[in-house]
């Protein structure tokens, strides 16, 4: 039918229907721009998620091993670590040096080509200069579900590692000095009650000498309460929990020598915290040295008070005359107390003439290691004095009395 034959009603519809396909057509072309816009927008969206992580090394492997992408950061790795850069479509092999590199790299891919998709930390590089990384090969599978390929994730760990390894050798220097260190060792826990007051401490560590200085067993006391290995401790004549609950939770470190009743042992202990809550103890068992000063001093009294039951003039001096001690009688005759005489040469207070025989006469008793008598007059008095060398246990004379 001619537009002339055609009814004004004809007309008017298909000029409608005209513009309705003509404004279909204009939505299909906004729908695509923006269809366009979005796929552009998710492409720099994902190439940026790809390509920020600076330290990830991404790439994609067909199965013959070329590439089929890769990031900057995979790229510049190699340059770095072999000297060469790949393109796409390259045989990855054709990059790698060192065949050991090459078999450990095929391994890891034809796994993840058998469709076991796993994470491996290996070295790569130089025999000079090694890195290590830690990567994770995931099989790349095409819409019939069969394997294509590989990508894998990559970072360098080097630095950790490193790091990891100069801790390892710290430890193990640590451990060493630890075991063999002579002084006894404890790291604990401490317990509080609701109140925050101290009520127990836990046994996280101790080492060898601990176990000789107390006798306690480092595998029957690591993870318990004092409380429960020395019943009683709470109740010491010292506050050993108080002590220690104040360093762990204060950080101020102490420093004391202390009797413990349950183990009848002195120790010289240094406790101090390493963390809030906790503590270290270093200690040494000086129970010897205690025993020796408390017989030296049952030993002294014993003598200062045999040295006063006798009434004549006793003197106990080194063998060049100086006071080591006096009777009270000796004292009085001087005209001073026994504490103003005791440091002082003997010989000072008696006359020129006298002092120098008296000296003279204890140097022979020092050399001849025997007792010797002398008489002298003063004041006309007549004094008869003995003079007795005190001998050490090397013989050698230590005293004289």
């Amino acid at each position: 039918m001619k537009d002339k034959d055609k009814t004004k009603e004809q007309l008017i519809s298909e000029l409608a229907e005209l513009r309705r396909r003509n404004a279909e057509l204009e939505v299909s072309e906004t729908n695509y721009k923006q269809a366009e816009e979005e796929i552009r927008r998710r492409n720099i969206l994902l190439g940026s998620s790809i390509e920020s992580p600076k330290d990830m090394i991404i790439l994609s492997l067909d199965r013959e091993y070329r590439y089929l992408y890769f990031n900057k950061t995979h790229a510049e790795s190699m340059v770095h670590i072999f000297g060469t850069r790949p393109r796409i479509g390259d045989y990855i092999f054709d990059h790698m040096k060192g065949k050991d590199d090459i078999e450990k790299v095929k391994a890891h891919y034809g796994r993840a080509m058998a469709g076991d998709g796993h994470l491996a930390v290996e070295e790569y590089g130089e025999d000079q200069v090694r890195y290590s990384y830690e990567i994770r090969y995931n099989p790349i599978y095409d819409e019939k579900n069969e394997i294509i390929g590989v990508t894998s994730f990559g970072q360098n760990i080097t630095e950790r590692k490193q790091a990891e390894e100069a801790l390892r050798e710290s430890e193990e220097k640590y451990r060493a000095l630890f075991s063999n260190l002579d002084i006894g060792f404890a790291y604990h826990k401490i317990v509080v009650d609701d109140g925050g007051k101290p009520i127990d401490y836990v046994f996280l560590e101790v080492n060898g000498i601990f176990e000789r200085l107390t006798g306690l067993s480092g595998e029957s006391i690591i993870g318990r309460r004092v409380t429960d290995i020395l019943p009683g401790i709470e109740d010491s004549e010292y506050d050993w929990i108080g002590s220690y609950g104040k360093v762990a939770l204060t950080g101020e470190p102490i420093d004391f020598e202390q009797y413990s009743e349950l183990l009848d042992r002195w120790y010289l202990v240094s406790a101090y915290s390493p963390e809030k809550g906790c503590f270290v103890t270093l200690f040494h068992d000086v129970t010897d040295r205690k025993q020796a000063e408390e017989a030296l001093r049952e030993s002294e009294e014993m003598a200062h008070t045999l040295l006063n039951a006798n009434h004549d003039l006793v003197y106990l001096t080194d063998p060049e005359g100086l006071l080591i001690d006096l009777n009270e009688t000796a004292a009085q005759s001087m005209g001073k107390s026994r504490d103003e005489m005791i440091g002082t040469d003997v010989f000072a207070s008696f006359p020129p003439q006298v002092a120098q025989a008296r000296r003279a006469r204890m140097r022979e008793v020092v050399g001849s290691k025997k007792m010797e008598r002398l008489q002298d007059e003063r004041g006309g008095r007549i004094f008869d004095t003995a003079i007795y060398p005190i001998l050490d246990d090397q013989g050698a004379v230590k005293l004289v009395a």
